[in-house]
């Protein structure tokens, strides 16, 4: 079974040892490639088959000569994390589409590769006067990237990052980059072996996606590749549940892959890789928080305003209408609901999109309907077992609620925008 990969690339190897202080254990032998992985370490764990988001690719592996590696390697190193993307399906939630170039050489058959949608994209993509230029990152590169992550809710890796990353790998960097006029609208940016490239961001201007901005970056990425002789093209790690992305990068003929990252050690060691997991996403967690202070500042003041109004109703309704008190949160619920759609989707999560509003209506009405039967139980608890004064509890509900409610506007309801598929 074959090991490619930039992980058999001596600048990843450089780029290991610098950066994360990792060193090779063990390479794959020279008179049988597929008798063991590539394996590194950083002097307590082992990482068989890649590190990071480098990862050994076997396009030929079969489930059972795999199992035989991942048995060789945890009998040679304690402690073991494999990284490996494989053609058949290992039990992940990791994925990775691959396109396999075949040895094409005129660049005019890459289209046969596509699906009828995506070439009829391509085609459309080529006929705007846009700037096509190959290379080295761009001097703009990484203002579209920070506004591209920012567009998709993540905090975007500093520039030293990329800079080091880039600088590491040299000449074996590429970016298609296209302008329009001056002005940067689109990068791919990849890296390279003789037979394999990884790409590493996509990144676009959401306002050209409607002139198929993301579809000229593959299509010229591809052309690239096929004149660089190139026969494997990774268009990089994704969930297996990200359907719009899946089936963007499958539209160009790319096949599905499995990316296998598992751990395999003592339960005792499992456990604290658990744990360190769970650290490094809360904290993860808390910068993507920090680094969108701004969003959270106006969520919690267009959840404020509708909160007050909220609240004023209620107290209003029953006050001065004689309602009973759950009635009137049961009103002043659904009146506040309109109110905190309007202020969330077009000031706190800047989404100025008018065809997604009737899905995302759909769902915030949703949420909103379940959020009211845990406030309408949060008030009838506080106010008739705890004894509080019901404005009193509407205030803590309405603080539960919204805190519950906020990663489900901002990662689901309100979700980063995709490119055209």
């Amino acid at each position: 079974m074959r090991i490619t990969g930039l992980i058999n690339e001596q600048k990843t190897r450089d780029y290991f040892k610098n950066a994360y202080g990792v060193t090779p254990a063990e390479a794959a032998t020279d008179e049988d490639p597929g008798s063991s992985f590539p394996v590194f370490t950083d002097g307590r764990e082992y990482f068989a088959g890649g590190f990071k988001w480098f990862y050994s690719f076997m396009p030929d592996a079969d489930p059972a000569g795999f199992a035989a590696l991942v048995k060789n390697a945890k009998l040679r190193h304690a402690n073991v994390v494999f990284n490996v993307s494989l053609p058949f399906d290992p039990g992940t939630r990791m994925i990775n589409y691959i396109l396999d170039l075949k040895g094409i050489v005129d660049p005019e058959k890459r289209l046969d590769l596509y699906e009828g949608k995506t070439r009829n994209l391509v085609r459309k993509s080529h006929k705007n006067a846009f700037t096509l230029t190959v290379g080295a990152p761009p001097e703009d590169f990484y203002a579209l990237y920070s506004a591209s992550m920012s567009r998709l809710k993540s905090a975007p890796r500093g520039r030293e990052w990329l800079d080091g990353l880039t600088r590491s790998f040299g000449d074996s960097v590429v970016t298609i980059s296209l302008y329009d006029g001056g002005k940067l609208i689109g990068c791919n940016y990849a890296i390279c072996s003789p037979d394999y490239a990884l790409l590493m961001f996509n990144i676009s201007d959401s306002a050209y996606w409607g002139q198929a901005v993301n579809d000229r970056l593959y299509d010229e990425l591809v052309t690239w590749a096929i004149g660089r002789g190139i026969r494997y093209l990774d268009f990089g790690p994704s969930l297996a549940g990200d359907d719009s992305h899946n089936h963007f990068k499958a539209g160009f003929g790319a096949k599905r892959c499995y990316i296998f990252n598992a751990r395999r050690g003592s339960p005792g060691y499992r456990f604290k890789a658990f744990m360190s997991g769970k650290i490094r996403s809360l904290k993860l967690r808390l910068a993507s928080l920090w680094a969108h202070r701004q969003m959270i500042f106006r969520y919690l003041v267009s959840g404020g305003t509708a909160t007050v109004v909220d609240i004023g109703l209620l107290y209003a309704f029953t006050r001065y209408a004689g309602l009973w008190y759950l009635a009137s949160a049961v009103l002043a619920f659904i009146i506040a609901f309109g109110i905190s759609f309007f202020l969330q989707k077009f000031w706190t999560f800047r989404d100025r999109s008018i065809d997604e509003m009737h899905r995302q209506a759909s769902l915030y009405l949703g949420i909103s309907l379940f959020n009211l039967g845990v406030n309408t139980l949060l008030v009838y608890l506080f106010t008739d077992f705890c004894h509080l004064w019901y404005i009193f509890s509407q205030v803590i509900a309405a603080g539960l609620v919204a805190l519950s409610s906020f990663f489900l506007y901002k990662y689901w309801v309100f979700r980063p925008e995709r490119p055209h598929a």
